[in-house]
């Protein structure tokens, strides 16, 4: 938690509350911005100039890996609350996606999901996102535990 303490961009995390708790969290990079803004110093801080290096070039190639475009939205992170799973909050979070994507001029959403998360997958499916490709991400899957993601793209048809 100390290496994202005060770099959260606040306008790039969506929320959803189900019986006055966080049921779930959703965080996109639109334009270049995320959900964080993590610099190279803080990264050093929390896991020495070596390790700090490795995830902050590492988190740049999975961002680079997706193929962002002027026109897409990437999502960096989707997560419902366990005991929340079920209750549509993952449903409402993409809705919420496609809201800021429609409302930051963006074509399309990309996100990756791990091929080991296969309902994951069947659920993003199911909200209109398809596969375009597998990588294979080596040194981010020895960082992040990532190493085989799925890219998932949803074309966004204009206002819902």
């Amino acid at each position: 938690m100390r290496l994202v303490a005060g770099t959260l961009n606040t306008d790039r995390i969506l929320v959803a509350r189900r019986g006055g708790e966080i049921a779930g969290l959703a965080g996109f990079v639109a334009d270049g911005r995320g959900p964080f803004s993590i610099s190279q110093e803080a990264w050093t801080r929390e896991h020495g100039r070596i390790g700090g290096a490795l995830r902050a070039a590492a988190l740049a190639v999975a961002r680079l890996a997706s193929n962002p475009r002027r026109g897409d939205l990437y999502v960096e992170m989707l997560r419902a609350r366990e005991r929340k799973r079920g209750e549509g909050v993952g449903a409402l979070l993409l809705q919420g996606l496609d809201a800021e994507a429609r409302r930051l001029g963006k074509g399309r959403i990309r996100m990756f999901v791990d091929v080991r998360n296969a309902a994951g997958r069947r659920f993003y499916e199911r909200h209109g996102y398809r596969l375009v490709r597998t990588l294979s991400l080596p040194v981010v899957g020895r960082l992040f535990h990532h190493g085989r993601v799925d890219l998932l793209v949803k074309t966004l048809d204009g206002p819902p």
